[in-house]
């Protein structure tokens, strides 16, 4: 009898301890969760490098497209006097990526401005904080109205005997980059189609405002504007690709703007 008795103690003894921990386990991680949804919104190493990530992915936007979607333009571009340009369009056939390519791309310069940019913490450490960042991940979509962009950039933060770290910021970039890809592939379509008599009604047709301009005999550079969306300084995007013909649609010299 006494054997159950004991047998039931030590049971009631378990429970109670089982219980006691659950408790302490739910408030622990309910205080953590509370601490970093107050940090989100008030702390202010979360703030700076939130916003100065937000200016660096605009920033890589522009880059992005000065630089037709590519980290490093690639060998195959018009070689002109200040810069090259991809070739979109080269002797009938289309060098335009995926858009899978690009959204690669556009996180390679991402992490490049992200650290050129936002790596700098001096200003907080005369208020007594010690900041060490590491290195961040960028995850991009494009889409056709947007960039969805999911930034991991953790930074070590230590202030009055306590630690805490930052990392996870995502963003919606209001570009329509992937409309203005779409309207890249649609031209070159067009182009192989008919090189060199490109329909003016079909450039009149699209929401974005393209232009060209002749380089040489050969070779013609897109520039594609689009008002509808607006960078960081509230300029209009700017996009450009270029686009070289065999030899047989060349013009005369004669004719070249």
């Amino acid at each position: 009898m006494e054997n159950k008795s004991g047998q039931i103690t030590i049971f009631i003894i378990f429970l109670l301890v089982l219980v006691f921990g659950t408790v302490i386990y739910f408030f622990i991680n309910s205080g953590v969760q509370n601490k970093n949804a107050v940090q989100k919104t008030t702390d202010p190493i979360y703030i700076y490098t939130q916003e100065c990530v937000e200016n660096a992915l605009f920033d890589s936007a522009k880059f992005f497209g000065l630089q037709q979607g590519y980290y490093i333009v690639p060998k195959t571009s018009l070689e002109t006097s200040l810069y090259r340009i991809a070739y979109y369009y080269l002797r009938g056939e289309s060098l335009i990526p995926e858009n899978q390519f690009f959204e690669e791309e556009f996180s390679k310069i991402a992490n490049d401005q992200i650290l050129k940019q936002c790596a700098d913490f001096s200003i907080f450490k005369e208020q007594g904080y010690a900041i060490k960042p590491g290195s961040p991940t960028i995850k991009t979509k494009i889409y056709s109205d947007n960039l969805k962009i999911n930034v991991n950039y953790p930074i070590s933060v230590s202030a009055n005997k306590s630690s805490y770290e930052v990392s996870a910021f995502d963003y919606e970039i209001p570009l329509r980059i992937g409309h203005i890809l779409d309207v890249g592939r649609a031209l070159v379509d067009e182009i192989k189609k008919e090189p060199y008599a490109l329909d003016m009604t079909f450039l009149l047709n699209q929401d974005v405002d393209v232009s060209v301009q002749k380089y040489d005999r050969c070779n013609q550079i897109y520039l594609i504007l689009d008002d509808q969306s607006k960078t960081n300084d509230g300029e209009s995007y700017f996009y450009s690709f270029a686009v070289g013909f065999s030899e047989e649609y060349c013009i005369n010299e004669d004719n070249i703007l």
